[in-house]
Formats: structure tokens, sequence, C-alpha cells
């Protein structure tokens, strides 16, 4: 799972260099202005501060533990439809119907939010049936949101991100469109 690269110079670059064993719990701000998320943005920075200047770690630590290396949203209570199918994950905050979402992406256009479980979250997911073509589920999630724009999620296609880390319920939807 690719997910973006985002640089956060108010963290003292020793503490970012721990290894995840040794992560204390990062305070972000709860949010930042477009001229910050652009300054969070450089690959370099990122990999340094998730991986001590390793690609490969920072990698895995941007797939295991994101929020502890790019500013998230403290956790909590996520509702929404989730639609997914390959390659592609889309969340739809608040919504309880796929019919909804339908709606929604029609008339407002909303930039598209990438849905990524993790963790525990993710092993949940793992016990759901394979999707077909496409599939959609109103799920309940422990999660946080991206605090910045940027190109999360397969070849970057949300300008936003939930990362669910605990998966309180899932219920299949039917895909009709209206």
């Amino acid at each position: 799972m690719y997910r973006a690269l985002i640089c956060l110079p108010l963290i003292l670059p020793s503490a970012c260099m721990r290894e995840k064993t040794q992560r204390e719990p990062v305070q972000w701000k709860t949010e930042y202005t477009d001229a910050e998320c652009k300054a969070l943005m450089t690959e370099e920075a990122i990999v340094q501060r998730c991986g001590g200047g390793d690609l490969e770690r920072a990698n895995k630590t941007l797939n295991t533990d994101p929020a502890s290396c790019i500013p998230y949203s403290p956790a909590g209570l996520i509702s929404g439809v989730w639609v997914r199918s390959f390659e592609y994950s889309e969340f739809f905050e608040g919504a309880q119907s796929y019919q909804e979402v339908a709606r929604r992406a029609h008339d407002q256009h909303d930039p598209l939010t990438w849905f990524s479980p993790i963790g525990r979250a993710d092993a949940a997911v793992g016990r759901l049936p394979p999707p077909p073509e496409g599939e959609a589920f109103h799920v309940d999630v422990i999660g946080r949101r991206s605090l910045c724009e940027y190109g999360y999620g397969h070849q970057g296609l949300g300008s936003h991100e939930v990362i669910a880390e605990e998966l309180m319920g899932a219920t299949a939807l039917p895909m009709s469109r209206y």
C-alpha cells in the first residue's frame, strides 16, 4: 500500500529516528495551513522522519503506523460508507447508503478520501468476504483523518485519507445506483 510522504519539521529529528517500538505517541496540531502542509510534503524529510533516512523502513512505518510520522487527527469513532474494488478504496464519511454515495459523488464532486484499514482493522477486513467487481460497506471504525491534502492511496488517488485502526462494524450494502 502506498502512502504519501509528508515532512513535519516541528518534530525533533532524534525522536523521528527511533525504531517503531520506541516511538512515543505524537501530538499533532488540530489543523495545518496550506503553506504548512506544502512544507510537510517533501519525500526526503519524510523518509528521514519515518525511517531514519532508510526508504524501506519509512515505507514500513507508513503502512503500519502512519500517524506516528504524518499528521492525522486523534483517533475517534468515524462512520460512513466504504466503497472498494481492485486498487480502489474510497470513503464517504457520514453516508448511510450506496445510493447516497452515488448522489454525493455526482452532485458535489467531493475530493476522493482514501480508506486504509491498518492493524486490527486490516485483520478484520481480511475476514470479510472477498470483494466482487465492486463492493460497498457501511462501516463504524476507530480511526483518524489526514490533516493535510496530498496524494494518498493507490497512485495517490485520494486527496485525503481515513486510516481505520479498529473495525467496530461493517454491513454490506447493495450497489444499485438509485
